[in-house]
């Protein structure tokens, strides 16, 4: 990701670092940024924890977490399928609760348990343009961790099954052009 990043934004300086003992002094940043990072990291409390150290008071950040409040939102419908038509007993890389953080009143408690003030957590909508209930379940095994390992213990079978029930909703949630 940061050669990516490096390559996007050459005037930009970026490097690696564990997000859980992040390498700056206190009030370095008047702003932070975590998109789905927070998903990731082994003790997410402690990450935060890390985040509000560096961040220069009245500084602001911003997370980002999957949504479980919306219904039909794209890992909703994942998450519903594999449930009903998967085997969950199966072995999952360690990891926090992907769900942590995915209501407003977990994201707010959260921050607000941290000591961060001003506290306000606001769904935005994320449209994915897929055309397909395969589309969609191959972007989610192509950019997931522990949904993928849960993926990839399914037989055929399962598998067809998933993907079969994921394309029930789509047929009232078609763009204009398809």
């Amino acid at each position: 990701l940061v050669k990516l990043a490096s390559k996007l934004a050459p005037a930009a300086e970026f490097q690696s670092g564990d997000a859980q003992d992040l390498p700056f002094a206190d009030n370095s940043f008047d702003a932070l940024v975590c998109g789905y990072g927070i998903l990731h990291v082994p003790d997410p409390e402690r990450t935060l924890r890390e985040m509000y150290r560096v961040l220069r008071p009245g500084g602001c950040v911003a997370l980002s977490s999957w949504d479980i409040e919306t219904p039909n939102t794209g890992l909703g419908l994942i998450y519903g399928a594999v449930r009903t038509h998967a085997n969950l007993n199966v072995p999952l890389p360690h990891g926090p609760d992907v769900f942590q953080f995915s209501t407003r009143d977990k994201m707010r408690s959260a921050l607000t348990e941290i000591r961060f003030t001003n506290v306000d957590a606001i769904q935005f909508p994320q449209n994915w343009r897929v055309k397909s209930g395969k589309q969609l379940l191959d972007a989610v095994h192509e950019g997931t961790v522990r949904t993928r390992a849960v993926l990839a213990a399914q037989t055929g079978e399962a598998i067809a099954k998933i993907i079969a029930s994921l394309e029930q909703p789509f047929t009232g949630m078609r763009a204009c052009d398809g």
